[in-house]
């Protein structure tokens, strides 16, 4: 993730909310250090997956399944200057507790670490349940063999991975030297 690093060590942190253009309804609050356009697109890439059955769903997914994914925007709710992730969630869960939102779980929790293991287990078990009724079809996605854009054929699971090898990259700009 890249931080926006600005004087005395601290980050940029920005809270957004991702809304229904048209109709008032409940709102997704979120924060990030990266920008808005790209967390916007991970946001997109989630929600595509969870349509494949690769993801679990997240509270904001109902709202796009009923009024269409391309129905909604992003916007800067506030930027702060933080020192961390933990003082972000901080201000997120702020504007949670402000707002009408979906957010189901808590993004920050003063609950020491121990104790929020416990608690988060119990409340991700739909999730884990969901990902054991779903792993053969979760690990043959994995396995399926795709080609890279560098020309290698290998397992998708490993793509991101291979990515950021020196043979990706030395192919990518072999690649590139032949086309110019």
């Amino acid at each position: 993730m890249t931080l926006i690093q600005n004087e005395a060590n601290s980050i940029d942190g920005i809270i957004y909310e991702i809304y229904h253009k048209d109709h008032i309804c409940p709102v997704y609050v979120g924060s990030t250090t990266t920008a808005l356009k790209k967390r916007w697109m991970h946001h997109k890439n989630k929600y595509k997956r969870y349509k494949q059955g690769l993801t679990p769903p997240l509270s904001v997914y109902k709202l796009f399944d009923y009024h269409g994914f391309d129905n909604f925007r992003i916007s800067i709710i506030k930027i702060y200057k933080v020192t961390d992730r933990n003082h972000l969630k901080a201000y997120e869960q702020l504007h949670i507790n402000k707002k009408n939102c979906v957010n189901m779980i808590a993004s920050y929790c003063p609950i020491p670490v121990n104790e929020r293991h416990k608690i988060t287990y119990k409340k991700n078990k739909r999730a884990l349940e969901w990902y054991y009724e779903n792993r053969d079809r979760i690990l043959q996605y994995r396995q399926e063999v795709v080609i890279c854009e560098c020309g290698r054929s290998l397992q998708r699971g490993n793509l991101s991975d291979h990515r950021k090898t020196a043979i990706h990259l030395k192919l990518l700009n072999d690649k590139n030297n032949i086309s110019q």
